[in-house]
């Protein structure tokens, strides 16, 4: 393996402990700010992270949990939860409870996500030597959307991270320095070629909407190497597929039910788009600069220069956001995927850029010092981002519950929780797998219902007005956060009587809009205070 490139950076030689000193430093950070970020700011930014994943994950390992209309209906797969669900029965069984649990799947979710600076990095090597490598390996790894998406339990979020390692074992199969692309002096490997369908395989099975993105890149990197390349790609592929379309064939009698189920309801029946409400075709382009702010014009920017340098992951992008905007129904974690792809373009454009700018402003720089000042402009722009967002999840009311109920847990004479409404919803807890043992959720708005739940339960959370009408409980710790004040109200009582009407997991239809308060039956004029 040799290491000299030439570039208008003035850069020498780079040695084998420099190549992978760095790339190990880049990615033990990455891997870092994405834990400690998501332990000490834990929010919900879907609800879909924990009742379509964690929760069916907690559910499988333990038989408690609370099951949605989408799990009753059939609309989804086993295949991710089940992955999870192989984390917590252990964590279980040794006896570290939900801390542990939740814990080891944040610290394994951040660390599939730290795919995306260490393939950033390898991309950059290939396409601009050892400057390239370190910042499209440091963008990708500062970046704020990355960092606190990356370790969330959303399939979306983690089949992004493998359709990444596929594409780039697929676009990228020869040895690092004998071999940039698939278009080579040398025969692409056939092995890596099996695991990158095995990898793009996984991801179409934990989320199967990026299906034109993955045959995208399958076509892109076999093109027309039916002897060598497909079938070994095709051969991986399957192995995922069939034993998950196998799994539900077994289990349901109908090869990849999920799938099937899924397409009738969402596109035959338009229920998605019917429950949740629709967005037009720009929309995400509308989220990315919400989200972003001006860091969206900049990667914009970055990923016009850049797209030269990496087409098909430019193209593999684009493709993901255009097939997910055809969707009536829009959610910004939806094209997580395309933000990976992205962002390594952009961080070769940062390169070309860098290059251009130090060449002709300051000529004088050595690669070291264009190097270190480029990084630190990078941290301060990334970091405004990632404080900003950061502090806006972390002061949600997800995240007040999330704190609110860790606290629960560690008392075992909690033996029901209500939510009250409007302020405090069960879609915005962490289920019963926050809780770590079975602990009925009620959740109501009305006065009258107050009343009637207040036996049911010793712990609620809702606004300031949480305790009112609930005999016997009083108003304690409260949380500000951005959409009002949240809090915890208690009763020294440590028996409690169930009351099936407003137990949401007796709700036939949980998880539909209508169902967020239970069964109450509060006038409209009181849901809408």
């Amino acid at each position: 393996m040799r290491f000299a490139h030439s570039a208008s950076f003035d850069e020498t030689e780079v040695s084998r402990d420099r190549f992978w000193l760095w790339l190990i430093v880049i990615v033990f950070v990455a891997v870092e700010m994405r834990f400690a970020i998501a332990l000490m700011s834990p929010n919900v930014f879907r609800p879909d992270e924990i009742f379509q994943n964690l929760e069916p994950a907690y559910r499988m390992a333990t038989g408690d949990g609370l099951v949605t209309w989408e799990w009753r209906a059939g609309l989804r797969t086993q295949a991710f939860p089940a992955v999870l669900s192989l984390l917590i029965a252990p964590m279980i069984k040794l006896g570290f409870g939900p801390a542990g649990y939740i814990g080891l799947i944040t610290a394994a979710m951040a660390l599939l996500s730290s795919a995306v600076p260490a393939i950033g990095y390898l991309v950059g090597w290939r396409g601009g030597g050892w400057i390239a490598a370190v910042l499209t390996a440091f963008l990708c790894a500062i970046w704020p959307e990355l960092i606190l998406l990356g370790p969330k339990t959303l399939a979306e979020v983690q089949a992004g991270h493998l359709m990444l390692m596929g594409a780039y074992l697929a676009a990228y199969c020869g040895p690092l320095d004998r071999e940039r692309t698939t278009i080579g002096p040398r025969p692409a490997s056939a092995t890596r070629f099996f695991v990158a369908g095995a990898l793009l395989g996984a991801a179409f099975c934990v989320r199967f909407q990026l299906a034109p993105a993955i045959a995208l890149v399958a076509i892109g990197t076999a093109r027309r190497d039916w002897r060598n390349r497909w079938p070994a790609m095709a051969l991986g592929g399957l192995i995922p597929t069939l034993a998950v379309g196998g799994y539900e064939w077994w289990t349901t009698g109908v090869f990849f039910r999920s799938i099937w189920t899924n397409l009738d309801f969402n596109v035959g029946q338009g229920g998605a788009a019917a429950l949740f409400g629709t967005r037009p075709f720009w929309w995400y382009a509308h989220a990315l600069v919400s989200s972003m702010g001006a860091l969206s014009a900049i990667l914009a920017i970055l990923f016009a220069v850049g797209f030269r340098r990496a087409p098909l992951f430019a193209s593999a992008a684009l493709m993901i956001v255009i097939s997910h905007s055809l969707v009536p129904h829009k959610e910004f974690s939806f094209i997580y995927a395309a933000l990976p792809f992205a962002v390594i373009v952009a961080g070769l454009g940062l390169d070309r850029i860098a290059r251009v700018a130090f060449a002709e402003l300051a000529p004088q720089w050595s690669a070291p010092g264009a190097l270190a000042f480029t990084l630190a402009v990078m941290a301060a722009f990334a970091l405004t981002g990632i404080g900003s967002l950061s502090f806006q999840e972390a002061a949600s009311r997800s995240g007040a519950i999330l704190k609110f109920q860790a606290l629960l847990r560690d008392d075992p004479n909690v033996c029901g929780l209500a939510l009250r409404g409007p302020e405090a919803t069960w879609i915005m807890t962490g289920g019963e797998a926050w809780f770590g043992r079975h602990v009925p959720i009620y959740a109501f708005i009305s006065h009258k219902a107050a009343g009637e739940v207040a036996g049911a339960v010793n712990a609620a959370i809702g606004g300031r007005d949480v305790a009112d009408g609930m005999d016997g409980f009083t108003l304690g710790q409260c949380e500000e956060t951005q959409e009002g004040a949240l809090c915890l109200a208690r009763t020294a009582r440590v028996t409690c009587v169930p009351n099936a009407a407003y137990d949401v997991q007796k709700l036939d239809n949980l998880g539909r809009r209508e169902t967020n308060y239970g069964a109450d039956p509060a006038p409209t004029a009181e849901i809408e205070r």
